[in-house]
């Protein structure tokens, strides 16, 4: 009867190693499967930094051209406003020449009445 339940022990301990060779094959399946997919997802990373990064590039050279043509466009009003104050200038120094023209003719107007009446 010991052999019997020493026969007994060797088949089930032979039918555990093998169990336990399908397991241990099942998980390096699983190991390996794990391992592809984190391959995938750091290259699939590495692509979406790089387009990040490479949009990032567009985005600030995007605004450092915008803030320069908003500091041009400033100059350009700076010297409108310029322009602008110096015809406003102009329009008061014509517009006083104009009163002081108006002003002698009408003196001349009274100097030529006064003298046709006498």
């Amino acid at each position: 009867e010991a052999l019997a339940k020493i026969s007994e022990l060797e088949t089930n301990l032979a039918a555990s190693g093998d169990e336990a060779t399908a397991r241990i094959a099942e998980l390096e399946a699983a190991k390996d499967e794990a391992l592809s997919k984190a391959a995938e997802l750091e290259t699939n990373l590495a692509a979406s930094t790089e387009g990040a990064n490479s949009r990032a590039a567009e985005l600030e050279a995007r605004i450092a051209e915008l803030e320069a043509t908003s500091s041009a466009q400033a100059e350009q009003i700076a010297e409108l406003e310029a322009a602008s104050n110096a015809q406003t200038e102009q329009i008061a120094e014509v517009e006083a020449a104009r009163d002081e023209a108006v002003e002698k003719a009408e003196n001349l107007e009274s100097t030529f009445a006064v003298a046709n009446d006498e």
